[in-house]
């Protein structure tokens, strides 16, 4: 067979032919002539060539191979749609309800569309992997997920509106990204949500309806952008022990119903541009164990001595 062959194959047999190769090998074979490229590139031949490529796998090889990986990853919607939902249905076999991708080397690669077809697991981590672009606005239809872990990747562009629809969700990780604008109001919508990790990013606002997470014990925030006064609303988050605010750019007093916080062990306020008079009602928390609120312009109540308060756990 030579190249001059190749234009006349029939259809069938382009695909019976280049089905035996894994995807790697066989769409590298695109550049053949325009009738090979046209056949690999639809979505019966991807149905062939994966289900051929992944028949018979093991949690094990989906886990580890980096085939699969690119697969899922870099490969266009019919590829990626297919190993998402084999991964599913291999995983489901041996109820494995978690999925990790974790230290994957993805420089320029974007979380594909193809993980709304993920919908069999409650966790998903994907986290040193060099992820770049922006979040998918299908990443958020996963409505079963109770942790999604993106850290320490180089994600760009805003959190979407939509991440209020993972109404399931106990812990979001975005921490250690480039992500930029508001925190969305429908971040209030996550009432299961225990653990807000959104520190070292580039996020420019903070909501009031983050004072709807009522089971949120740790706000992590710190290192981004955020300004404007400090929502009185975090006054709500009575479960909160963990309030990391600092190196951002709020200003303003700190709301006294911040310092009601019953359960909070460790605050941290430093280097933003706060101001005013430090709430007395402070001194109050009995399982506060460190406050920091150095690197601002903020003063203690002059009336009050050291022997009316105890500043033992205040950094000033």
């Amino acid at each position: 067979m030579n190249s001059n062959t190749l234009p006349t194959l029939p259809t069938e047999l382009i695909f019976s032919i280049f089905s035996w190769l894994s995807p790697i090998e066989a769409l590298k074979l695109r550049t053949l002539c325009k009738r090979i490229q046209t056949c690999l590139k639809t979505s019966h031949f991807a149905l062939l060539v994966t289900a051929r490529f992944l028949h018979g796998t093991d949690t094990d090889f989906l886990i580890s191979n980096k085939s699969f990986d690119q697969l899922f990853f870099k490969f266009p919607e019919p590829y990626s749609r297919l190993a998402a939902e084999h991964l599913c249905v291999v995983m489901a076999r041996h109820s494995y309800i978690q999925l990790r991708w974790d230290d994957l080397t993805l420089a320029n690669v974007a979380l594909p569309p193809a993980v709304k077809y993920l919908t069999y697991f409650w966790y998903l981590q994907i986290s040193k992997t060099e992820l770049t672009g922006c979040l998918p606005v299908e990443l958020f239809g996963l409505v079963k997920l109770k942790v999604l872990d993106l850290s320490d990747n180089k994600i760009t562009g805003p959190l979407p509106n939509e991440v209020g629809q993972l109404v399931n969700l106990e812990c979001l990780c975005l921490r250690r990204n480039q992500m930029n604008g508001p925190i969305p109001e429908s971040i209030g919508e996550l009432k299961q949500l225990v653990q807000l990790v959104l520190n070292d990013n580039e996020f420019t606002t903070l909501p009031q309806s983050i004072g709807e997470l009522s089971k949120l014990e740790a706000l992590h925030l710190s290192c981004n952008n955020i300004g404007g006064r400090l929502p009185s609303t975090l006054g709500r988050l009575q479960s909160l022990v963990f309030l990391l605010l600092n190196n951002n750019l709020f200003e303003g007093e700190i709301p006294v119903e911040i310092a009601r916080l019953e359960s909070l062990r460790f605050g941290d306020f430093s280097s933003n541009k706060l101001s005013g008079l430090i709430p007395n009602e402070f001194v109050d928390l009995i399982q506060l164990e460190a406050l920091d609120l150095r690197g601002n312009s903020l003063w203690r109540d002059p009336t009050l001595t050291n022997v009316d308060i105890d500043w033992r756990h205040v950094l000033l």
